[in-house]
């Protein structure tokens, strides 16, 4: 069941942002709100989500987010680059761990 809200939650964020592509460009704060989405997306029961930096620099907007869940936490780097396509990396030491495995 929680898969399938995250499948719901992942659809219309995309469809949003197809509809925003031909409206005008995301402000820092809606970028932010999908780049929010997106990391809780990465675990069950998340508690906690904290911006660690923002940057914006010729349309591409970056931020690094600490996401705390039940039994895990993270740190992901997302990207909305000036087209809207949305990128989120887990860039902790924990994501350099599971990439060796």
């Amino acid at each position: 069941m929680k898969s399938l809200s995250k499948i719901v939650l992942i659809a219309s964020s995309v469809l949003l942002t197809s509809n925003a592509i031909a409206a005008q460009p995301l402000t820092q704060g809606q970028a932010l709100g999908q780049c929010r989405a997106l990391a809780s997306t990465q675990f069950d029961n998340v508690i906690k989500t904290k911006v660690a930096s923002i940057k914006s620099h010729r349309g591409t907007f970056k931020a690094k987010l600490r996401v705390t869940a039940e039994n895990d936490k993270g740190l992901f780097l997302c990207t909305i680059d000036r087209n809207q396509n949305t990128d989120i990396v887990r860039v902790d030491k924990k994501a350099e761990t599971l990439a060796a495995n």
